[in-house]
């Protein structure tokens, strides 16, 4: 089947015991219609074309279809789903680079049945680069990963790797499927030894918060009484008494 979206009805012929639609391939030879079973038309709303000049295609004829088993004088049941089928996938998940003291892990997604088998090949790029009267040195890995369950759009695979004998160099990953010969590749990058250690972050001293003490307010200073206005008093005083003197 070719790649697509696919329209599937699984029909029952009910209390009968026998369907009432029915295909036809002998009215027309290289024609093959749907039609009821009690009408021997070519045409008009009891029949289609399934194969053929002028046949309905994709979801029209499982319209068509499924619009003459509703009918009111047939009694056989239906089930209809919808299908994709895809051409054969396999993706890679991005590799870091590598180093030769750690083991690291092939992952990748597929749309390939659980328990596909995958041939993994890890492949230095001096394989290709040296001749046939001078071998150059050669390192790499390679075997088998079976497809596992994975999430309701793909499957996944796994296959680990230990480095510990490669030479550093540039790589090529290629995952291939021993069923359909899908093919995916990537590169990476190997390096001797260890990774470097990353230095943690230096941590700077949390800033001291001083809270200033409060204020005492300084009390203002009560204005003196001026000895003048107590002259100025005694003299009023005496000019009163005087005036009175005189009065008497």
């Amino acid at each position: 089947m070719a790649p697509g979206q696919y329209f599937a009805v699984v029909q029952h012929p009910m209390t009968n015991n026998r369907f009432d639609v029915i295909e036809d391939r002998t009215t027309t030879p290289g024609t093959t219609y749907v039609r009821m079973r009690s009408s021997v038309a070519t045409s008009g709303a009891d029949v289609f074309i399934a194969e053929g000049p002028g046949h309905l295609q994709g979801s029209n004829a499982a319209e068509a279809l499924i619009r003459l088993l509703d009918n009111q004088n047939i009694d056989d049941t239906y089930m209809r789903w919808i299908f994709l089928i895809e051409e054969p996938r396999i993706e890679i998940d991005p590799v870091n680079t590598i180093y030769t003291a750690e083991r690291f892990m092939i992952t990748g997604r597929t749309n390939l049945a659980a328990g596909s088998d995958l041939l993994v090949e890890v492949v230095s790029s001096a394989f290709g680069h040296t001749s046939k009267t001078k071998p150059g040195p050669f390192s790499g890995a390679s075997g088998i990963a079976k497809v596992i369950p994975g999430d309701a759009f793909s499957q996944r695979f796994f296959f680990e790797v230990d480095p510990a004998a490669f030479l550093p160099d540039e790589y090529t990953i290629k995952v291939t499927s021993l069923k359909t010969d899908q093919v995916a590749t990537t590169t990476i990058t190997v390096l001797e030894g260890m990774p470097p250690t990353k230095e943690p972050p230096t941590e700077l001293p949390a800033p001291i918060t001083t809270i200033p003490e409060p204020e005492t307010p300084t009390p203002e200073p009560e204005p003196e009484e001026s000895p003048l206005i107590y002259a100025t008093i005694a003299a009023l005083l005496a000019v009163v008494l005087f005036f009175a003197w005189r009065r008497g």
